[in-house]
């Protein structure tokens, strides 16, 4: 949220608090957005389109090595899914 153009500290915990978490405020309309107070329409059509073209990233550690993988969550969750109904990887 840091990046979003026109949205200052005050505004960032007002929306955090609002919504109780970004994962929330990225699933917001516009017009959910706008019933926060210090947040017009113009604010609130920044946010969205900030956020919406942003997917958070999620990368695995290695705990042996330290090193970082670059794979998505969703991927490792997939070969767990195949894993646990013996079907193999």
């Amino acid at each position: 949220m840091d990046a979003v153009p026109g949205l200052g500290e005050t505004r960032r915990t007002a929306l955090l608090k609002h919504f109780g978490s970004v994962k929330k405020l990225r699933a917001a309309t516009v017009e959910q957005i706008c019933e926060v107070p210090g947040i017009g329409r113009r604010t609130a059509e920044t946010v969205v389109a900030a956020l919406s073209s942003r997917t958070p990233t999620t990368f695995a550690v290695n705990t042996a090595t330290g090193e970082i993988m670059e794979e998505a969550v969703q991927q490792s969750t997939a070969s767990t899914a195949s894993t646990e109904s013996g079907e193999p990887k």
